[in-house]
């Protein structure tokens, strides 16, 4: 049996591949909106928006998002000083990127901002405690991997929070728009 190796070049080089591989969190949000959605990604950073934007990503997306993408009508990469499109819940991915979904005529609004102010109060003890961790007698006695660690959780909460404010304030605005008055 004959065997052949060959080597190729990889598309693009990452000094972080795990947190742009975390976009691979997209093939779980359809299922918790269970419908049909517009979904719309967006970099943080100007280094993970030029990976965003090289043309093999948005297949590269599809595929690996896999059967997911069936219960989603169209994806969208958006620029990082781009609005968020008006009436949908954002996802964080990290301190990276973070997920819209179109969801009006999607969810039951009320149940989806109860969740999202549960969520919200979660992040915001996920931040004051990663700002309590931040005491200098604390930073004094661990490594430096650790504090590096401690800074990025830090930074991915309150992206988190941030996030989740926006989603609620996402909600409200589709609350009152239907003539909700809660």
């Amino acid at each position: 049996m004959l065997a052949s190796m060959t080597r190729i070049e990889f598309p693009f080089a990452h000094a972080d591949p795990d947190a742009l591989c975390s976009l691979l969190m997209l093939r779980s949000l359809p299922a918790l909106l269970q419908a049909s959605a517009r979904v719309y990604i967006q970099a943080l950073d100007e280094t993970n928006q030029e990976i965003l934007t090289i043309p093999t990503s948005l297949p590269s997306i599809r595929s690996l998002v896999g059967k997911a993408m069936r219960e989603v009508s169209d994806l969208t990469i958006l620029g990082i000083s781009e609005a968020a499109p008006t009436g949908s819940a954002v996802y964080t991915i990290s301190s990276v990127a973070a997920v819209f979904f179109d969801i009006k005529g999607h969810v039951d609004i009320d149940v989806e901002i109860s969740r999202a102010m549960a969520k919200l109060q979660k992040a915001m003890g996920a931040v004051n405690h990663q700002k309590v961790m931040a005491v200098p007698d604390y930073q004094d006695k661990v490594s430096g991997a650790v504090k590096e660690g401690d800074k990025e959780k830090l930074r991915v909460a309150e992206t988190e929070v941030g996030n989740l404010q926006y989603s609620i304030e996402q909600f409200e605005q589709l609350n009152y728009s239907l003539g909700i008055l809660w």
